[in-house]
Protein backbone atom coordinates (compact mmCIF):
# COMPACT_ATOMS: atom_id res chain seq x y z
CA UNK A 1 0.00 0.00 0.00
CA UNK A 2 2.93 2.93 0.72
CA UNK A 3 4.39 2.00 -2.63
CA UNK A 4 1.07 2.89 -4.12
CA UNK A 5 0.86 5.58 -2.55
CA UNK A 6 4.52 7.07 -3.09
CA UNK A 7 3.83 6.17 -7.08
CA UNK A 8 0.44 8.21 -7.05
CA UNK A 9 2.06 10.87 -5.08
CA UNK A 10 4.78 11.20 -7.61
CA UNK A 11 2.93 10.82 -10.91
CA UNK A 12 0.57 13.85 -9.34
CA UNK A 13 3.93 15.86 -8.15
CA UNK A 14 5.09 15.66 -11.76
CA UNK A 15 1.59 17.04 -13.75
CA UNK A 16 0.82 20.02 -11.01
CA UNK A 17 5.22 21.28 -11.26
CA UNK A 18 5.53 23.93 -13.35
CA UNK A 19 6.52 23.79 -17.03
CA UNK A 20 9.90 24.02 -17.52
CA UNK A 21 10.85 27.81 -18.52
CA UNK A 22 12.43 28.13 -22.26
CA UNK A 23 15.29 31.07 -22.38
CA UNK A 24 16.31 32.47 -25.81
CA UNK A 25 19.20 34.90 -25.87
CA UNK A 26 18.24 37.77 -28.21
CA UNK A 27 20.48 40.72 -29.25
CA UNK A 28 19.91 43.70 -26.58
CA UNK A 29 19.44 47.17 -28.11
CA UNK A 30 22.34 48.20 -26.15
CA UNK A 31 25.63 45.97 -27.44
CA UNK A 32 26.56 43.33 -25.04
CA UNK A 33 30.02 42.00 -25.42
CA UNK A 34 29.95 38.16 -25.52
CA UNK A 35 31.61 37.71 -22.26
CA UNK A 36 28.44 39.67 -20.74
CA UNK A 37 26.47 37.06 -22.75
CA UNK A 38 28.08 33.93 -21.54
CA UNK A 39 28.25 35.13 -17.63
CA UNK A 40 24.74 35.46 -17.96
CA UNK A 41 24.14 32.22 -19.59
CA UNK A 42 26.56 30.94 -16.33
CA UNK A 43 24.42 32.58 -13.80
CA UNK A 44 21.18 30.95 -15.79
CA UNK A 45 22.70 27.52 -15.71
CA UNK A 46 23.54 27.54 -11.70
CA UNK A 47 20.15 28.84 -11.12
CA UNK A 48 18.90 25.53 -12.49
CA UNK A 49 16.66 28.07 -15.41
CA UNK A 50 19.37 26.35 -18.34
CA UNK A 51 19.98 22.65 -18.37
CA UNK A 52 23.44 21.89 -19.52
CA UNK A 53 22.53 21.17 -23.04
CA UNK A 54 20.74 24.32 -22.96
CA UNK A 55 23.55 26.20 -21.88
CA UNK A 56 26.14 24.58 -24.70
CA UNK A 57 23.78 25.40 -27.50
CA UNK A 58 23.52 28.80 -25.94
CA UNK A 59 27.08 29.48 -25.87
CA UNK A 60 27.65 27.68 -29.11
CA UNK A 61 25.45 29.90 -30.53
CA UNK A 62 27.12 33.12 -29.17
CA UNK A 63 30.42 31.91 -30.51
CA UNK A 64 29.47 31.39 -33.97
Amino acid sequence: MGLHLTLISAAIWRLLRPAKQTVVVQQPSSPMSVADELFKLQRLLEQGVLTAAEFEEQKRRLLR
